[in-house]
């Protein structure tokens, strides 16, 4: 009778509420419990200030799921998520370019031709080593250093042209030293006076009698 009248003065109390939930807590469970009906909540979209677009007014107690969110297109579709090998995968290939990269360097370093005839109009290392014979075979027959310069380097565009003319310094058959020259063919062919001039014997021409230095150039 006690919790009767105590119901009777509460339901008085609270009638103007919306319903009451029940009590998560077993211990009142066994207590009936009555609830009222809340109405006159729920209404038509327009007839109430804060009605949603649902058409069900917006109330305190409105589930946030009820609020939309506009589709927005992902920045990323064409990425794939970064996994455990990602950074792996990366490094693989970044390594095997710099390797790819390094080969190439090397292959070139290599090849120190890569930047002389007839890529360029340097000399390579053929035509350096035939220089320096030729160099040193004009310094024997008494020629000053800026006339054996000059023949080289006329020698060198010469063989690159593939002229068939050839120089009497080239020839066995030269005899003498520094500005006196004699032809050895001449002689022995009965010629008098076989003496060639200096400026001759430096220039390119074509002899039948024409030998070349064996062992020297």
């Amino acid at each position: 009778m006690a919790l009767d009248s105590l119901w009777t003065f509460l339901e008085h109390e609270v009638s103007g509420v919306s319903g009451v939930q029940p009590s998560i807590h077993a211990g009142y469970s066994r207590y009936p419990m009555k609830k009222h009906e809340v109405s006159g909540v729920s209404g038509k979209a327009g007839s109430v200030p804060g009605a949603v677009m649902n058409g069900n007014i917006d109330t305190p107690d409105t589930p946030q799921e009820n609020i939309g969110y506009q589709r927005k297109p992902a920045p990323l579709l064409a990425c794939t998520l970064d996994t455990l090998d990602t950074c792996k995968k990366i490094v693989i290939e970044a390594n095997a370019a710099n390797e790819r990269l390094t080969g190439d360097r090397l292959t070139q370093a290599s090849d120190p031709d890569r930047h002389c005839y007839p890529h360029t109009t340097a000399a390579n290392t053929t035509e350096l080593a035939l220089m320096t014979r030729r160099l040193a075979h004009f310094d024997r027959l008494g020629l000053d250093i800026d006339q054996a310069e000059r023949q080289a380097d006329m020698l060198q565009q010469r063989d690159r042209e593939a002229d068939d003319r050839r120089s009497c310094l080239e020839c066995s058959n030269l005899t003498g030293h520094g500005r006196t020259w004699n032809c050895r063919a001449a002689r022995q062919r009965g010629a008098r006076g076989a003496g060639l001039p200096v400026d001759y014997t430096q220039m390119l021409t074509r002899c039948n009698a024409w030998m070349a230095q064996q062992g020297r150039l």
